[in-house]
């Protein structure tokens, strides 16, 4: 017997009809498999699931075989869409096949299960024989439960079969076992019958003998019908055999065919003639092999055995995942959160594509595919809808096509760079000085807490135009939504207060919307109240929703991008003196580290049609997160991108800010963040102005604060310690 191929039979009580309708049914597995568990839907024939076997999820298909005779399908998994390494040829035979005066309505089923010795774990080859046994129990009452029965149902036949690696051509085997006159030739108790023609013959005994011998295709497969008329007996035995490509059932490249007979057997009577067991089968097969390969001229194959080895040189087939040693991160998993830049070569290098199971979505690393879809119309922000739209409702970042195009078209003016500095620049001073001062005043002084949390949150009240008197209430509605944002572990607390703050956000925004289109400031609101194009405004519920946009998207990322710039700067001394010295670099070392450490480390996107990425093939309907900390480390694209260098050629501040960034902290596309230039700024002024007032700035401890987040990183905590020289000098910041 072939070591790599496992055969499990059942019999069922139902008809071959029901039998396969069930079958063709992925989710029915869940009802009596091991392991196999169907989570997510692909196509009625193609779901992501787990499996009895292997310790990653497992992306499994469906397809009919056809065959006049009876009903067959092949089961497929793989770990990646449209990319299957594992195929189960499955066969339901009606048991009139068997013995067409049966008036049995009932069926056979007959699996084939083959294991690629590159992906064998002791594991799989010590347990397949058992589970294959507990779930073919499992199918046989699932299919008899739904013809009412209370007990299982015993069959007249039993199948047992053989299997052996034949290293020839298919249409080699197709040829020797289609044609009658070459029976004697591999099964020598046969011989011709003088007295008929080439289908007739004797056996050993000289009981006369008809043959039938009719292959036929089943897309890759060949099955060979060869029945064996005993016609004084008044018996028929049917001996049909499978020829499975090695190419299907091993990796592409491997040569050959394994050789799969199957034999009929009554179990209510001992057999009086032809074959009286499967090892007669393998005694056959045997004779099979050796003149099948001798007339390919592959004579040495014959003494290796009755197996397909892997040839040594054989790099075709990837690592087994089936241990888990070689599965794709868990991106949930505390090593992920921790640090995930381990993680993401991993991803990169050896899973560009893959299914997440937890998340149900499936994931891009290398740079060009997160580009990709960071830019290309079959990668939609549809997502969103389910990710954002309940807390925020129907947003810019929602929108796709002309809706998307016309409502950044309103709203990108006020964001340009010429117009922002002009606008903004002493308010985000006079803030910075601000914050500065206090941060001098405080007795253990933390960048983040006391710094780069206070900036954005501030800087917003201000740009909507929001009194000072409600900056406390708008702090509490900033933090009720960036919460409920980031509420990974779904806490229906956390939930309902970012609801709340919603609420009560948008009701504090409406009338003040009404005022500022009526009577317009200075300010963010009155400028978006102005605005058309082509005739079009935008609404006052558009307004709203942008506004609480703004304290979702844009709050955290500056915090993070300020923070993470000034962690890498203090953690790089020498960097750290060029930008004090020279604060003309400061755009660049800003760039850098968005490039280094994105705040935003993940964006989703929704396929609307297939794609093809490098990794493989993306369905469509696929949920895909899409994570730009990966990309942005990516050594197919950036030199030493493991290094913090200002000086890379990708920090160049001309583009960096741009839609032609080298970096995807922004995206990319007709998706790139609008307030890029405006975050820019806040950050800029930001460092410009605590450098000047710090002259030597540093860790208040030995360790470099780490990040912490999931999808937004950035240190928790950055405790610091210097001089303390007084009040921040008051100067003109020279950022741009």
């Amino acid at each position: 017997m072939e070591a790599n191929t496992f055969a499990t039979t059942l019999y069922a009580a139902t008809s071959a009809e029901r039998a396969f309708a069930y079958l063709r049914h992925l989710p029915h597995l869940d009802e009596w498999t091991l392991g196999s568990r169907m989570v997510t839907r692909i196509d009625d024939d193609t779901w992501m699931g787990t499996a009895s076997g292997y310790q990653t999820m497992l992306c499994y298909h469906v397809r009919p075989l056809e065959h006049p005779s009876f009903l067959a399908i092949e089961w497929q998994c793989g770990y990646r869409y449209r990319e299957y390494f594992k195929q189960y040829p499955v066969f339901v035979f009606p048991s009139r096949y068997v013995d067409p005066d049966s008036a049995d309505n009932g069926c056979y089923i007959h699996w084939i299960s083959v294991i690629d010795p590159a992906r064998r774990t002791p594991m799989i080859m010590q347990g397949i024989a058992a589970v294959h046994q507990y779930e073919s129990r499992g199918l046989k009452a699932a299919l008899e439960r739904r013809e009412q029965l209370g007990a299982p149902a015993a069959g007249r036949w039993r199948i047992e079969t053989d299997t052996m690696y034949v290293d020839a051509p298919i249409e080699l085997a197709v040829a020797e076992l289609s044609d009658p006159t070459r029976l004697a030739l591999w099964a020598p108790l046969f011989r011709p019958d003088p007295r008929g023609d080439e289908r007739d013959f004797l056996d050993e005994y000289e009981r006369r003998v008809r043959v039938t011998f009719t292959p036929h295709r089943l897309d890759d497969y060949v099955l060979v019908e060869q029945d064996f008329a005993y016609p004084d007996q008044g018996v028929v035995h049917r001996h049909p055999i499978v020829l499975i490509p090695s190419s299907r059932a091993f990796s592409p490249s491997a040569s050959g065919f394994l050789l799969h007979r199957v034999g009929f057997w009554d179990n209510q009577a001992a057999p009086s003639c032809g074959r009286l067991g499967p090892q007669e089968l393998a005694a056959e097969s045997m004779a099979i092999k050796r003149r099948v390969e001798a007339a390919a001229g592959n004579f040495a194959a014959f003494a290796r055995g009755m197996s397909y080895v892997a040839p040594p040189d054989d790099t075709a087939a990837p690592a087994s995942h089936a241990d888990g040693s070689h599965a794709p991160p868990d991106i949930f998993s505390p090593a992920f959160a921790a640090d995930p830049y381990p993680a993401y070569r991993r991803m990169r290098d050896d899973h560009p594509l893959y299914f997440h199971g937890p998340s149900q979505a499936w994931i891009l690393s290398r740079y060009e595919d997160v580009q990709a879809a960071l830019r290309q119309p079959e990668f939609t922000t549809r997502s969103y809808a389910a990710q954002t739209e309940p807390l925020l409702g129907r947003t810019i970042i929602q929108l796709d096509g002309r809706e998307h195009n016309l409502q950044r078209l309103l709203l990108a003016p006020t964001f340009r760079g010429t117009g922002i500095q002009q606008r903004w620049r002493a308010a985000i001073e006079r803030v910075v000085d601000e914050l500065v001062d206090g941060l001098a005043g405080q007795p253990e002084p933390c960048l983040v807490r006391d710094f780069a949390a206070q900036l954005p949150v501030r800087m917003m009240a201000t740009i909507l135009g929001l009194p000072a008197a409600d900056r406390e209430r708008f702090r509490g509605w900033y933090s009720g939504l960036i919460r409920a944002a980031l509420n990974l572990q779904r806490d229906p607390e956390v939930a309902r207060a970012g609801e709340q703050a919603r609420d009560e956000l948008g009701a504090y925004l409406r009338p003040l919307v009404a005022r500022r289109r009526c009577d317009p400031g200075e300010d963010l609101i009155s400028q978006l109240t102005q605005a058309e194009v082509e005739g079009s405004q935008l609404t006052e519920e558009e307004i709203v929703r942008f506004g609480m946009l703004m304290v979702f998207a844009a709050g955290e990322t500056t915090e993070k991008a300020l923070s993470t710039t000034l962690r890498n700067l203090i953690a790089h001394p020498a960097q750290l003196a060029r930008v004090r010295a020279d604060n003309r670099l400061v755009p660049r070392a800003v760039a850098e580290s968005l490039r280094y450490t994105a705040p935003t480390h993940m964006v989703p996107r929704r396929t609307n049609a297939e794609v093809r990425v490098s990794g493989g093939v993306l369905p469509a309907e696929a949920e895909v997160m899409c994570f730009l900390g990966a990309a942005n480390r990516d050594e197919r694209r950036f030199a030493e991108p493991d290094r913090f260098d200002i000086d890379r050629p990708e920090a160049d501040p001309e583009h960096a800010f741009g839609p032609k960034a080298a970096h995807l902290a922004f995206g990319h596309g007709r998706h790139f963040c609008l307030g890029a230039m405006l975050s820019k700024l806040e950050v800029c002024i930001a460092i410009e102005r605590l450098l000047a007032s710090t002259p030597d700035l540093r860790f208040a401890g030995d360790e470099v604060p780490p990040d912490v987040g999931l999808f937004l990183r950035g240190p928790a905590r950055l405790p610091v310690t210097f001089t303390r020289p007084g009040l921040a000098p008051r100067f003109s910041s020279p950022a741009s």
